[in-house]
C-alpha cells in the first residue's frame, strides 16, 4: 500500500497575534508573513526589514525575500501586485499542489491560491496537535507568566486602594487623575513585577 505524502502546511499571519505562526517560527513579527512547511522543510517569506532578524532568531530552514517574489510578479508593470498574487506565485514556484491551512486562513488569499490550481484543506482541530502537550520549558514559562500576572494585579489593586476621590467624581492617585490609560500605571507596576516575578519580556509559549 502506497504511503500518502504529507500535506504541505501553510500559514500567512503575524506571529505576535497568531499562536500557530508563533509555534512554528518561535519569533515575534508584527506584520503578516508566509510560513510554508514542505517535505519536512520550513520556509519563511519575509520583508527586507525582518529577514535578517529572522535568520538569527526564527526556527526555519530557508528564508526568502518577499520583495524579490514581488518583483517577479510585477514584471514591467508600474503597480505592485496584491499580496495574494505574490503568495500564489511563491507556492507555484515551490511546486505546491495541495496544502493544509488553519481554520482562520484569509478567504481572499485562499481564493487566489485556488485560482492557481492549488487545493487547500483546513485543519480539523489544532493546526499543530503537538501544541496540546507542553514541554518542561513551556510549563516553566507559563508558571512564570502567571506569577507576573498575579504580581501586576496585586500592585494594581494597591494603587486603586491608595487612590482618593477627586473633583468630578474622578479618582486621584499620586497627584494625577487615575484612568486606564494613565502613564503612571506601567511605571508603578513594572518594578513590582521585576522584583517579585522577573523581567516582563515576551517568550514564545504557543
Amino acid at each position: 500500500m502506497a504511503i500518502k505524502p504529507e500535506l504541505a502546511r501553510l500559514i500567512v499571519a503575524p506571529s505576535d497575534t497568531d499562536a500557530d505562526m508563533l509555534y512554528a517560527t518561535r519569533i515575534f513579527i508584527g506584520d503578516p508573513f508566509i510560513f510554508l512547511q514542505q517535505k519536512g522543510k520550513r520556509i519563511l517569506v519575509l520583508s527586507d526589514l525582518e529577514i535578517d532578524r529572522a535568520k538569527k532568531n526564527a526556527k526555519a530552514d530557508e528564508f526568502v525575500m518577499f520583495n524579490q517574489l514581488e518583483r517577479e510578479v510585477q514584471g514591467k508593470a508600474k503597480k505592485a501586485p496584491p499580496y495574494e498574487k505574490v503568495l500564489a506565485h511563491f507556492l507555484t514556484k515551490r511546486g505546491v499542489k495541495r496544502a493544509l491551512v488553519p481554520a482562520n486562513f484569509p478567504l481572499g488569499f485562499a481564493n487566489e491560491i485556488k485560482r492557481n490550481g492549488i487545493a487547500l484543506e483546513t485543519s480539523n482541530g489544532l493546526f499543530w496537535p503537538a501544541r496540546e502537550k507542553k514541554t518542561t520549558e513551556e510549563i516553566r514559562l507559563l508558571e512564570r507568566a502567571l506569577r507576573m500576572t498575579e504580581t501586576g494585579m496585586k500592585r494594581g489593586m494597591e494603587i486603586l486602594k491608595a487612590s482618593k476621590p477627586g473633583t468630578g467624581k474622578k479618582l486621584k492617585w499620586s497627584g494625577k487623575t487615575l484612568t486606564s490609560e494613565i502613564r503612571s500605571w506601567p511605571a508603578a507596576i513594572r518594578p513590582a513585577i521585576h522584583t517579585n516575578a522577573g523581567s516582563a519580556r515576551f517568550a514564545p509559549i504557543a
